[in-house]
């Protein structure tokens, strides 16, 4: 699946994406079922990072939410099929509000491509077993945007750890 996913990802459409999610001033994440997955990967990844982002599990909440966005504002999208009719409605409302929008999707042509400004396509459009290349896109993104200013999100990684460092049991 990593594989397909590196023949299938295009490089400037990626490093697009990085652009976009460093400098958005909100970001919203959508996904539905097993989508909710790497959504909510990136969700952690990124407010980890002091990006201001929210993810809805609801689709209802994802579309009010996407309709409230505007053009200094990204949308990203996560469905296997591409076709999935909440995640895609989300999407075509965001971008409709003027937000910038960003597909990950195993699909050539999805129908959720058709609202995306970014599509990142991680190939495996026959298999049944999916989840780990869209993982393997958020942390390409997660990665990137840290290099994309190394200086402000170390120091936001650096913050966040330090705000959860009593969280956990000290070594015994």
């Amino acid at each position: 699946l990593l594989e397909e996913a590196l023949k299938s990802l295009s490089v400037q459409e990626l490093d697009r994406a990085v652009r976009m999610l460093a400098t958005a001033r909100t970001i919203d994440i959508y996904g539905v079922e097993n989508s909710c997955t790497p959504a909510s990967d990136l969700l952690t990844k990124l407010t980890y990072l002091g990006l201001c982002c929210r993810m809805h599990t609801d689709a209802y909440l994802q579309q009010i939410a996407a309709a409230h966005l505007g053009v200094a504002d990204v949308a990203v999208a996560f469905s296997h099929s591409g076709c999935s009719m909440d995640t895609v409605k989300a999407l075509r409302l965001a971008r409709r509000a003027g937000a910038n929008t960003i597909a990950v999707t195993s699909r050539k042509n999805p129908l959720l491509a058709k609202y995306a400004d970014v599509c990142l396509y991680t190939g495996g459009e026959d298999t049944v077993i999916y989840g780990t290349a869209d993982l393997a896109v958020v942390d390409l993104l997660y990665m990137g945007i840290i290099q994309s200013d190394y200086e402000r999100f170390s120091r936001s990684l650096d913050k966040s750890g330090a705000v959860i460092a009593d969280r956990g049991y000290p070594e015994a």
